[in-house]
């Protein structure tokens, strides 16, 4: 597992947890790193512990009783759940045609946060519009040929973009992950702004989501 995975795995844990838990208003169980059952159900860490169901004999107990939840805790070995949770990333994620592998370490949290919460097309429009802002700071620090107008779209040069922002030393990756994130502030203030009848009431969530991620 390479420095990308292990930095974002090691976030998902702290926001999501390490249990197999339900959260708070929730009807089905959530995994450690948390991968939801309702719509993971073949989930190779749900598979894990739907096995030791079977060894206890209780598949005939919900995932959400408390009692089993602490019983599936204490059973479950703690580095076969985190291989199976980043397997299951691994597949969910390359699903929706996102490798985090592409991703420089400094970056790869803002990026699959980016991802999750406003999906695949404002996560490539924000990396394009990061790469055309840090060229204006350092001209040529990202070849003119791999910069793309921000359509949203993953292709070639974004693709030799990221690979150009991968070579990054700490503070400009750093840089990078801040300008990211500052793209991200402006898109949900204008969204905000255009409909807030609707969207006015997650700003401040928002914008706390982003502040999160500026040390992460």
């Amino acid at each position: 597992m390479n420095r990308a995975w292990t930095t974002l795995l090691k976030m998902l844990y702290k926001d999501e947890g390490n249990r197999l838990h339900v959260v708070k208003g929730e009807k089905y169980v959530t995994s450690p790193g948390g991968i939801t059952y309702s719509n993971n159900k073949d989930a190779k860490i749900f598979q894990y512990y739907n096995s030791l169901r079977r060894d206890i004999n209780v598949e005939n107990i919900r995932y959400t009783d408390k009692h089993l939840l602490d019983i599936l805790n204490n059973m479950a070995d703690k580095k076969i759940v985190f291989n199976l949770v980043h397997e299951d990333y691994d597949r969910l994620f390359k699903r929706d045609g996102i490798d985090v592998n592409l991703f420089h370490p400094e970056i790869v949290n803002t990026a699959i946060t980016i991802y999750v919460n406003a999906h695949t097309n404002r996560l490539w429009k924000t990396i394009q519009n990061t790469a055309i802002q840090m060229n204006r700071l350092f001209p040529g620090v990202i070849k003119k040929e791999y910069l793309s107008t921000a359509d949203g779209v993953y292709g070639f040069k974004t693709m030799m973009t990221l690979k150009t922002v991968n070579s990054f030393n700490k503070d400009k990756a750093v840089l990078f992950r801040t300008l990211m994130i500052n793209n991200m502030k402006t898109f949900y203030i204008r969204l905000s702004t255009s409909n807030p009848d609707r969207y006015g009431v997650y700003l401040k969530g928002w914008d706390n989501r982003m502040n999160r991620l500026i040390t992460s």
